[in-house]
């Protein structure tokens, strides 16, 4: 099984392991079609079978924001069939 894990925010960080780490990194982004053509790309270039995200527990901006974030990585896996694990 192939996980892809995103730690979402204005710099995101990736990984991707089955079982051990195959590629981790980070990325920055300026629009939310910048950010989702990012984890598009990273969909398509490892073909995940989950994605792992956070789920967002403090402060009412950050939550916001994320939620936003989520909902992105959320559509773009759903197009793929792929799990979303928060």
């Amino acid at each position: 099984m192939i996980l892809l894990s995103i730690d979402l925010g204005r710099t995101c960080g990736w990984c991707v392991s089955n079982g051990e780490v195959q590629d981790s990194n980070h990325f920055t982004w300026e629009s939310y079609e910048e950010f989702g053509a990012t984890i598009k790309a990273l969909m398509e270039l490892w073909k995940p079978n989950a994605v792992v995200i956070p789920y967002p527990t403090r402060f009412y901006r950050i939550i916001l924001a994320q939620a936003k974030l989520m909902g992105i990585v959320e559509y773009l896996a759903s197009k793929r069939d792929i799990t979303v694990i928060e």
